[in-house]
């Protein structure tokens, strides 16, 4: 079976394909093509979010297209991915997967549609000041690509090393504590021993752990 991933520009024309459009005999094909078991195109956790501001009509135009086309599978954050596989990285047992399930309804929620919209617009707010307040290294302009995206995953990896030691040293810091919270919150919440955090810390030191591919992926985005 073949995955597909659809932005929200490609899933809003194809969840409002008008008839007898381009867009409706793509739909088409791929509602024929998933009910034959040749692809499936699970909804990004995104589409969540930059549905939101939509009127709920069209919410729900674009839920039914993905419950059409993905049975109501979706991709997994993230967020969530990078954690179980930090955690496979030192149980060989331990499930990685990209993709999750949706119940029905999301949609129709005008309260967790407008909440989610907030948000959005405060993340972003907060983004903004960021890269406005951020001041560039001397010579930042003339670095390579490559060097670039040493330096910044040195400075993730150093966060997330830094809070293992702080882990192995004492397991009961409250995740707040961290540089990398919500990272080390699911850890724990998964019963990180304090070998495992050991085994960890090696991993980032040795460059294993910015080697997880959508953790390399997101350096790269950074």
């Amino acid at each position: 079976m073949t995955i597909i991933y659809l932005d929200q520009n490609a899933a809003s024309n194809l969840a409002l394909a008008q008839a007898g459009s381009q867009w409706e005999a793509i739909r088409s094909f791929l509602a024929d093509a998933f009910s034959m078991q040749r692809i499936v195109c699970p909804m990004p956790g995104e589409t969540l979010v930059e549905s939101a501001p939509c009127d709920r009509a069209t919410r729900l135009a674009i839920e039914d297209f993905f419950q059409s086309v993905s049975g109501g599978t979706t991709f997994r954050s993230f967020w969530e991915i990078l954690a179980d596989k930090t955690l496979a990285m030192v149980r060989r047992d331990h499930d990685a997967v990209a993709f999750s399930t949706m119940r029905r309804g999301w949609g129709a929620r005008d309260e967790i549609a407008f909440l989610t919209e907030q948000s959005h617009a405060d993340t972003r707010e907060r983004m903004k000041r960021r890269i406005q307040g951020y001041t560039f290294p001397s010579g930042a302009a003339d670095m390579p690509a490559e060097e670039i995206f040493r330096s910044g995953s040195l400075g993730r990896c150093g966060m997330f090393w830094r809070d293992l030691e702080k882990f192995v040293a004492t397991p009961t810091t409250r995740a707040s504590r961290y540089e990398v919270p919500w990272l080390m919150a699911d850890l724990i919440a998964n019963g990180l021993t304090v070998p495992e955090g050991r085994q960890l810390g090696e991993a980032v030191r040795f460059h294993k752990w910015e080697a997880i591919f959508v953790n390399f992926l997101r350096s790269v985005a950074w």
